[in-house]
């Protein structure tokens, strides 16, 4: 078994993302991160980083900050 298929705990998967267990909760509540309910919240790191992925935020960076000191 790899680590990516290791489930890890409520507490290993915030310390991993520096987030706070409320909002794991929230989104565990809501069904938008995968996890597992087996003896308290697990989370399979590999179903982590495809969701990850797969909700990233796009960010725009300017090519240049010229027009920002205008």
């Amino acid at each position: 078994m790899t680590r990516q298929d290791e489930l890890v705990s409520l507490d290993v998967l915030c310390d991993l993302l520096k987030v706070s267990k409320s909002y794991i909760y929230k989104l565990t509540s809501k069904n938008m991160i995968p996890c597992y309910k087996v003896g308290g919240l697990k989370f399979k790191l590999s179903e982590v980083q495809k969701w990850l992925e797969k909700n990233k935020m796009k960010t725009y960076v300017p090519r240049s900050v010229d027009h920002l000191l205008k």
